[in-house]
């Protein structure tokens, strides 16, 4: 496993924070054909200014290696072990419209128009 990294963005597509976070301790994946996918991030919760960036509908993007491998919202944190100033782990929903798009390519309308 490479060099696992976070960048956390609000609605508007905007990078929180000063940038990547290096601070990522393990991160799983749950991909699903007929389900929504899952995310887990464990972070350490060392860094306050980090920690305050992880609340709920913020999205997150993980990258390994520098290569985007997940994204999904925020929808819950919680405090836990992990090290010895502690640890946050993170967990939310994929984002479902993108994973579509690069599995299936964009949706095309081919419903024949009709005219009263």
């Amino acid at each position: 496993m490479g060099k696992l990294t976070i960048t956390i963005l609000d609605a508007s597509d905007r990078v929180l924070g000063d940038g990547p976070i290096f601070t990522v301790m393990a991160a799983s994946v749950s991909e699903k054909l007929d389900e929504i996918g899952l995310f887990s991030i464990t972070v350490q919760a060392a860094n306050l200014d980090v920690v305050e960036l992880l609340t709920n509908d913020n999205r997150i993007q993980l990258f390994e290696d520098f290569v985007l491998v997940a994204e999904g919202f925020i929808r819950e944190r919680r405090y836990g072990p992990g090290s010895d100033t502690g640890s946050f782990v993170i967990t939310g929903p994929l984002i479902m419209d993108e994973l579509f798009q690069l599995e299936e390519g964009p949706q095309v309308d081919i419903t024949p128009l009709r005219f009263a």
